[in-house]
């Protein structure tokens, strides 16, 4: 590989991304705009190899000129081409997708979904809509495996979780276990195949003024017809009506998530909320994010959700039912979000 110019400065989404990345054999970059992070990954002896994708012509001409520059070109391809088409099943075994719209994200894995194999690395880091990312899940609940198991007391997070959950929570027991609350939308689980993620955590790093998410799962395997076995050991949490109207894969939660959304969701029924929605805006794994501690920018994450409400507040003032209702969801959403700041021990703070 010939000597080049080292990529322009990363801003922290990208390196947040890198420091997520570890090592890989082959990186995969979907939407890769200027090739900054595979360039870079190459440079920093992360990856071997990597692929840069783009849908757009535009973006890979500025890419290439990059890739020259850098003196990666035997490292670094670029393919032009919808989402995961331009690849082959499992060419790649760690896979960005970064910097479009929680949606787009899911329709990207939803429509390439024969070409992830199991074992694959996945990060995802949307700019927004992370929501339509995080379910639906399957979670572990009593009908066989224990949905939390005992709440322990060196555990500092789940400890403030049971203390502050509501008199009818998830937290509540004579054995110290969670119940999952069963789903507003009790749906059975998917039929067809849909490939399966083990969620392997989340993370949040600031950026100018705004806070993003990276969330970090491998492909597991394919979730095809369920036995009655795996109908009594998991709860299929569906997706909350208003988000999607159908599964693109399926998140396998572990422990800790499956607590943290419990308490969620029952703290989102006291607030008038949809439970899973609640559940799938704030994401669960964020409040255990640190060995069983929020994640450090959780304050910032929720004021982040919480801004768009702020909004919407300012903006319905009149005196129709319409604008009524738009100010009571809103009032909703300001105080939940606020009160799990609250019961989490964090401050939402603006940026």
């Amino acid at each position: 590989m010939g000597e080049g110019r080292a990529a322009g400065r990363l801003g922290p989404r990208l390196e947040h991304i890198l420091k997520a990345l570890g090592e890989a054999r082959v990186l995969a970059d979907v939407g890769t705009d200027r090739a900054l992070l595979p360039v870079a990954a190459v440079q920093r002896g992360q990856v071997k190899r990597a692929i840069a994708t783009d849908l757009r012509a535009g973006p890979l001409e500025g890419a290439h000129s990059l890739v020259c520059q850098a003196g990666v070109g035997e490292a670094v391809q670029l393919r032009q081409g919808p989402g995961l088409e331009p690849l082959a099943p499992g060419e790649a075994d760690a896979v960005v997708i970064a910097g479009l719209h929680g949606e787009t994200i899911a329709a990207i894995l939803r429509d390439g979904r024969g070409r992830l194999v199991p074992g694959t690395r996945l990060l995802l880091q949307p700019t927004r809509g992370a929501d339509t990312l995080r379910l639906p899940a399957l979670a572990p609940r009593r009908g066989g495996l224990e949905a939390a198991g005992p709440v322990r007391p060196q555990d500092p997070a789940a400890a403030a979780l049971a203390r502050n959950a509501p008199s009818a929570g998830p937290m509540r027991g004579r054995d110290g276990l969670v119940d999952l609350p069963a789903s507003a939308h009790a749906v059975p689980a998917p039929s067809g195949p849909l490939p399966v993620l083990t969620l392997e955590g989340e993370s949040l790093v600031a950026e100018g003024r705004h806070t993003y998410v990276l969330i970090a799962g491998r492909v597991a395997g394919a979730w095809g017809a369920p036995t009655a076995r795996d109908r009594s050991e998991f709860e299929f949490i569906p997706p909350a009506l208003a988000m999607v109207d159908e599964p693109a894969f399926i998140w396998w939660w572990d422990r800790p998530t499956t607590e943290a959304a419990g308490w969620l969701a029952e703290l989102a029924r006291r607030s008038d909320l949809d439970p899973w929605e609640a559940v799938a805006r704030v994401g669960p794994a964020l409040l255990v994010a640190r060995g069983g501690q929020p994640d450090p920018l959780l304050g910032a994450w929720l004021e982040e959700l919480a801004r768009p409400w702020r909004r919407a507040l300012r903006a319905n003032t009149g005196s129709t039912s319409r604008a009524a209702a738009a100010r009571h969801k809103a009032r909703a959403w300001v105080a939940y979000l606020q009160e799990v700041a609250r019961q989490t021990g964090v401050k939402m703070e603006g940026r």
